[in-house]
């Protein structure tokens, strides 16, 4: 059955490709998806609606050592039957096979080239990493993808990949923090000036400079950064700071996709808080660990670290930290099916939410509720959760509320205008005194 909340992005992909097939003139698509996981499941729904409508798919991985054009081709030699669309899901990356980003530069560029003999349409799903790649290296293939990208957004992202580190240890407007982007930045470049380089004694300072890029998410910058940082702490005795970086170097990687990179790095910053009896380091660690083990659909080794990082956050009585990890342990029981363990570890996390007062995340806790619901297909449960969340993210002008209200609007499109409005006035009046 066809995931709901990726119905209808999922019929404007295929619409678009159909219009391609009328026109006898094929494009070339890009969906841009991290999880691995989520991008088999996604390619495996759009093969199953475009087999509703007579369309036939097939899913490749691209090698390495071939060209891509080739390798379309390949493939439409090798079906049995006419192939409509290819999906071209990654890279293959087993053994030898996983190219550098200079090779993949190379491909797809000689991909672009070579467009104009497109044989079928052709939808590529790409990881962050890969399209950031294509934006600043690859301008042939950007300009043939950059009017057909398709970004599916996994609502789990409402809780974003915020990656755990020691960073200004306070909130800032962006203006702000430009400005005090802009002054690190004098200061660095005058150490660069006077000295030829920076040594270990300006770690500290290019440490701040590396966190206050990833705050404003200028993660090509922070990974620079923090990598020359790495290498000063190499000859260092600072072993937290080092770790506080493997840890920081993982999550930018994590948030391109880079999985078995963010992997290696989550480990041995771990192994180096472990050592050093780092509860609230281990806790950070653990749960970015899970959340990665989770985008790789691997969600047995996933709930094992969030509870690690649940064990390490109860040392220190940390309520968020415990909240945040009920919160992903709810989402993968939902994706598994199991829609009664995922309410009730929303509810919890909503309970430990609302004890400090942490609007923002009582909005999501409570938007992740109303979602199973919507999943199971009732609405007048549905409707009370998605109000409330409504409300909350509408209090505090987060634009999250625009998610609630797709929901609930595809709730109205379901029920009619009439029966909606009945159901909405109805979920008003109990204020969820309980929640």
């Amino acid at each position: 059955m066809l995931h709901t909340r990726f119905k209808e992005k999922t019929k404007e992909l295929l619409e678009s490709v159909k219009a391609d097939l009328e026109s006898h003139r094929y494009q070339v698509r890009l969906v841009k998806l991290n999880s691995p996981v989520m991008r088999l499941k996604l390619i495996a729904q759009f093969a199953q609606l475009a087999e509703e409508q007579q369309l036939k798919v097939r899913e490749i991985y691209l090698s390495s050592r071939l060209a891509v054009m080739p390798q379309l081709e390949r493939e439409l030699q090798r079906a049995k039957s006419k192939v409509n669309v290819i999906c071209v899901n990654g890279f293959d990356t087993v053994g030898q096979e996983s190219p550098t980003a200079d090779h993949i530069i190379i491909l797809l560029d000689q991909f672009a080239k070579d467009v104009v003999r497109l044989p079928v349409p052709v939808v590529f799903w790409f990881p962050t990493f890969i399209v950031d790649l294509a934006y600043s290296k690859i301008p042939t293939f950007w300009k043939l993808v950059s009017s057909n990208i398709f970004e599916f957004r996994v609502e789990q992202h409402v809780f974003e990949l915020e990656a755990v580190h020691v960073a200004s240890g306070f909130q800032e407007t962006s203006d702000a923090r430009k400005k005090r982007i802009a002054r690190l930045e004098e200061q660095v470049e005058e150490i660069r000036e006077l000295a030829g380089k920076t040594t270990p004694e300006h770690a500290p300072l290019l440490l701040v400079l590396a966190h206050t890029y990833f705050d404003d998410k200028q993660y090509e910058k922070a990974y620079e950064v923090y990598t020359e940082v790495l290498a000063h702490l190499e000859h260092t005795s600072n072993a937290a700071s080092r770790a506080t970086v493997l840890h920081s170097i993982g999550s930018i990687y994590h948030i391109w996709g880079v999985y078995d990179k963010a992997l290696n790095h989550y480990r041995e910053s771990l192994a180096v808080r472990r050592k050093l009896a780092d509860t609230e380091g281990i806790a950070q660690t653990t749960h970015q660990l899970g959340k990665l083990y989770q985008d790789l659909g691997e969600f047995d080794k996933a709930i094992d670290f969030f509870n690690q990082s649940i064990e390490q956050y109860k040392t220190r009585e940390d309520t968020s930290g415990i909240a945040d990890n009920l919160l992903h342990l709810g989402m993968i029981h939902e994706e598994v099916g199991l829609h009664s363990k995922a309410v009730e570890k929303y509810r919890e996390a909503f309970e430990l939410y609302r004890k400090k007062n942490q609007l923002r995340n009582m909005a999501i806790a409570l938007f992740y509720t109303g979602r199973v619901y919507y999943e199971r297909e009732l609405p007048k449960e549905a409707v009370k959760f998605f109000i409330t969340a409504k409300a909350i993210f509408e209090s505090i002008h987060s634009d999250y509320h625009q998610i609630v209200v797709r929901y609930l609007e595809n709730i109205k499109h379901d029920l009619g205008e009439e029966d909606y409005k009945r159901l909405y006035e109805e979920a008003r009046r109990p204020a969820l005194k309980k929640h």
